[in-house]
């Protein structure tokens, strides 16, 4: 392999691999936020206590807005707690077995929550 070509791999490469195992996503949920989201929804009727489900946060840009979308799964593959990387695949029936919450950041205010479909 020519010296070009082994730079331009070592910087692909660089930019592909985080810097630290531990290296926090870029879209990740910040605590205090998470805080006030879980201290003011209102989950719908049918649904789990909040501490049932394993909750998945990320900050997400809808409709040129920034929220932090949370996805709350009962029963799934996680024990219940926050987790603020990431979120599940998406699933797209479960009824209140899953519930999605929309927290606007810049209101600090739930902008909707939901449970899931029925299939």
């Amino acid at each position: 392999m020519d010296e070009k070509l082994k730079a331009i791999f070592a910087v692909v490469l660089a930019l592909a691999v985080p810097l630290h195992a531990n290296a926090v996503p870029l879209n990740s949920a910040k605590t205090a936020d998470v805080d006030s989201l879980e201290r003011t929804v209102k989950l719908p009727p049918g649904s789990y206590p909040i501490d049932a489900y394993a909750r998945y946060y990320t900050v997400e840009s809808i409709s040129h807005r920034r929220m932090v979308l949370g996805y709350f799964v009962f029963g799934g593959p996680e024990p219940a707690g926050r987790y603020l990387h990431g979120s599940p695949v998406s699933i797209s029936d479960g009824g209140c077995s899953v519930v999605t919450v929309y927290f606007d950041l810049k209101t600090q205010k739930v902008a909707g929550v939901s449970c899931n479909g029925l299939a």
